[in-house]
């Protein structure tokens, strides 16, 4: 994507977009093609602008799932430090609102040019097994812990136990943290 800005389109409240439009407007190879302060807003926007890349609150994503928007575009979820991260099948990153803009920018590329973007959390040098990196990288892929059980020949208790003991290990708290976390 040299040549061709990131359309983005942002969901959040009315302040939030304030300071995320203003930052966002200063990077030469990102456009805003939207901003969207409801779950209505949100999901007129996205199809009609067809984004790279959608920046949008966990709780608003998680209030328009299910209409159509989640296939559309790579999402980018916003969360506060402590808040619960929604997987959904278009998340390729989760920005904590401490990152700053800085981190945001990052996000943006990353996700535009095909890749994840990593929390902060996931912790790299954690030692695990090489049964927990097995796991790690089948969470990474989406596969359910029914999935996994299936291609590693094990119970799904098992994978559920090991899915917990790498979460541990990792300092995270879900399988979403797990999945963009670079272990």
């Amino acid at each position: 994507m040299p040549d061709k800005k990131i359309r983005v389109v942002l969901g959040d409240h009315a302040l939030n977009l304030e300071g995320m439009s203003a930052v966002l407007k200063s990077v030469a190879m990102m456009t805003i093609v939207a901003t969207a302060d409801s779950p209505k807003k949100l999901t007129d926007a996205v199809k009609k602008k067809l984004p790279d890349v959608l920046v949008v609150d966990s709780q608003m994503l998680r209030a328009v799932t299910g209409r159509g928007i989640n296939g559309a575009t790579k999402v980018i979820q916003l969360a506060d430090a402590d808040s619960y991260v929604s997987p959904t099948p278009a998340t390729r990153g989760v920005v904590r609102r401490t990152e700053g803009s800085k981190g945001l920018k990052e996000a943006i590329r990353r996700v535009a040019k095909g890749q994840t973007y990593s929390m902060p959390e996931g912790r790299s040098g954690v030692k695990l097994s090489r049964r927990e990196q097995e796991i790690a990288k089948l969470v990474g892929r989406g596969l359910t812990n029914r999935a996994i059980a299936d291609e590693l020949t094990l119970s799904e208790q098992s994978v559920k136990n090991l899915v917990s003991r790498v979460l541990k290990k990792a300092g995270l708290d879900n399988r979403v943290q797990l999945a963009l976390a670079k272990l």
